[in-house]
């Protein structure tokens, strides 16, 4: 669940308590009322003697009133019904009809602004309200409402002054910092939003709301410890309280806690079993924990809820730049599928998602993800666009699309993306690595250096990190530095081919053959198909002499990828040593087709036709090699001396 949801569910749980308390009052009153006429009314018996005149005659206009009371007690009765039907439309004209007869009710303008919020009539709200504080210049409740919905119709100013006026009012209420509490933490000014909650709760320790709001702020602080403790408090004091449950439950998960989590998120769908933002978080959980079936059977049960659950509808109305429940579940449920390999099922939810909610910015991005996945950058490249169109805060979109930009070498719009996406969430590691990686890609291997040590400040235990910063080291010649990350990602991560196979390179860089071939062993027991632990390992023999095992290294490499070009360059290189010209010559023309613009096989093969006596073959090939790399010039015309060619 996003934070604004579990934010404004708690802001509406209060405003109900206090509407609630709000109407003990006015049924006590109307009670002390009853009392206060019985009371005056005395018998001739305490003296009072016959009514007089006037007296009669009020009697007779009470007795004439009574129609229109009841009048108004039936509208009343009719717009509560339509309310509890989610008739709106018919309520407000309920309430308009009581109006007309009693236009000074503060009680029915309250009632009306809270249905003109459900409306989305924010404006008519404000007046409701507005005439309800006229009537009622200390209602506390109707401030809060109207400040609400100035709150919701974008007016934050005016939105904290009524919160202001509530505190004015009394300073002493515990749910007025509640809801104050509430409005700053939904504007996300959370460090403030903690002042007021801190106060609520000291002037109210039994108020669950306030230590629930107050553990979602420091949950969204990062703080998941100290909001566990405040959902905690939440709990005990109201065990039924479904959605602190839920919250601690995705703090457990924040910590990794996914036990813990799955327990508490149980808790609260046995307490709520309609709510689909509930199924949607342990959907989340069991995602998180890769059991993807498990993660599945909780979104369509998630779906299924909200087909039932009506509160969905008026966060829309409230909120309509937010994204309801159903389409998150599709396009969370698209990703679920995505990591099971069922790629129809996750677009066709993709889809879905999108068909309900055209600006939801999430399931472009997911869509993104999917045409990655097929192997087609530029419509992902579109789908990115579409996200941070409809989201323009959307920090790994900005990411993902500034890694397309590296990966196409266009260098300035990566850059300005993932340093976009940087700005908007710097504490990301993975952002900094990225960029890091595009330096690279420039060739700029000393810029790349400060992207990856501010990346493992962020997240030491991420072996990708060392890995990329010592293939920097190492090509700026840093060998110590590349050797001691390599040996850092092996040692967070000591399952990578790769990590072995670049600590080999190194080795053979320092000197050290045999433990350059150690390393490339132990790739290739990591795994038997890593074509790049043949052609290392066969150059490791070569450099020490061994050509017969160079050549079993560089075979076993062809057997598995048969265009590997530095397998079959050296290939051909160690039979035109031995003699065996004929064996080599298959290899040259192969490399030729693979880069018929790579020099040095012209050469090798121009010396392969000058040995089989094919002159004409060999002048064509050794001219070619010095009009590709002129630097050949002075040794192809030494050959051509040696050999008496024109």
């Amino acid at each position: 669940m996003k934070m604004w949801h579990r934010f404004f569910l708690l802001f509406v749980l209060l405003l109900s308590v206090v509407a609630c308390d709000r109407a003990a009052d006015v049924e006590k009153a109307a009670d002390s009322g009853s009392e206060s006429v019985q009371n005056s009314q005395a018998t001739p018996d305490e003296g009072q003697g016959e009514l007089p005149a006037d007296g009669l005659d009020e009697s007779v206009d009470q007795q004439a009133a009574r129609p229109e009371t009841a009048k108004i007690d039936g509208l009343m009765d009719q717009a509560q019904e339509y309310f509890d039907a989610e008739e709106f439309g018919q309520a407000k004209i309920a309430l308009d009809e009581v109006l007309a007869i009693d236009p000074d009710n503060p009680e029915v303008l309250f009632d009306l602004g809270g249905v003109h919020v459900l409306l989305g009539e924010y404006a008519e709200a404000i007046e409701a309200y507005t005439k309800a504080i006229h009537q009622e210049p200390d209602s506390i409740i109707a401030y809060q409402a109207r400040g609400f919905t100035y709150y919701i119709s974008g007016d934050l100013d005016k939105a904290m002054d009524d919160a202001d006026q509530v505190l004015i009012l009394d300073p002493q209420s515990a749910e007025a910092y509640y809801v104050r509490g509430a409005i700053r933490a939904l504007q996300g000014d959370l460090e403030e939003a903690l002042e007021d909650l801190d106060q609520a709760t000291i002037l109210d320790p039994n108020n669950a709301p306030g230590f629930h709001m107050r553990g979602l702020a420091k949950q969204n602080l990062g703080e998941q410890q100290e909001a566990i403790a405040d959902f905690d408090r939440a709990i005990a004091i109201d065990p039924a309280l479904g959605i602190a449950y839920h919250d601690r439950g995705v703090s457990y998960a924040n910590v990794g806690d996914y036990d813990q989590a799955i327990v508490d998120l149980d808790e609260a769908i046995r307490l709520e079993p309609g709510s689909g933002y509930y199924y949607l978080s342990r959907g989340g959980t069991y995602f998180d924990m890769s059991d993807y079936d498990l993660a599945i059977s909780n979104y369509d049960r998630g779906l299924e809820a909200e087909e039932e659950n009506s509160i969905v509808s008026l966060f829309s109305a409230l909120f309509p730049g937010e994204t309801e429940t159903e389409p998150r579940l599709y396009n969370k449920r698209g990703q679920a599928y995505m990591e099971l390999g069922e790629i129809d099922l996750a677009l066709a939810d993709y889809n879905q998602a999108l068909l309900l909610d055209p600006e939801f910015a999430e399931a472009y991005h997911s869509r993104g993800q999917w045409f990655i996945d097929q192997g087609d950058p530029e419509s992902a490249l579109v789908e990115y666009d579409r996200a941070i169109d409809f989201d323009p805060h959307f920090a790994i979109a900005y990411h993902n699309r500034g890694l397309l930009y590296s990966l196409n070498s266009e260098f300035d719009l990566a850059q300005e993306d993932l340093g976009k996406a940087i700005e908007l969430d710097p504490d990301e590691a993975q952002y900094y690595s990225t960029r890091g990686n595009d330096y690279q890609r420039q060739g700029l291997y000393r810029q790349s250096l400060p992207e990856y040590e501010r990346a493992i400040e962020l997240d030491p235990t991420d072996p990708e990190f060392y890995y990329n910063r010592g293939l920097s080291h190492g090509v700026l010649g840093q060998l110590d530095e590349a050797a001691a990350d390599y040996d850092q990602a092996i040692e967070l991560y000591p399952e990578h081919p790769d990590y072995f196979n670049n600590r080999g390179l190194i080795y053979e860089d320092q000197g050290d053959i045999e433990a350059a071939i150690d390393a490339y062993t132990q790739a290739i027991n990591l795994d038997p198909l890593f074509v790049n632990g043949y052609v290392n390992r066969g150059n490791a023999f070569l450099a020490m002499g061994s050509t017969d095992r160079a050549l079993e290294e560089y075979d076993q490499a062809i057997r598995l990828e048969p265009h590997e070009f530095s397998a079959l360059f050296n290939r051909a290189r160690i039979l035109i040593i031995t003699g065996e010209l004929t064996e080599a010559l298959p290899d040259l023309n192969t490399l030729i087709e693979i880069d018929p613009e790579f020099a040095s096989t012209y050469f090798l093969r121009g010396i392969i036709y000058v040995e089989m006596g094919e002159q004409a073959k060999a002048i064509l090939d050794l001219d070619m090699a010095v009009s590709l790399d002129s630097s050949l010039e002075e040794i192809v015309e030494e050959a051509r001396l040696e050999m008496g060619l024109e």
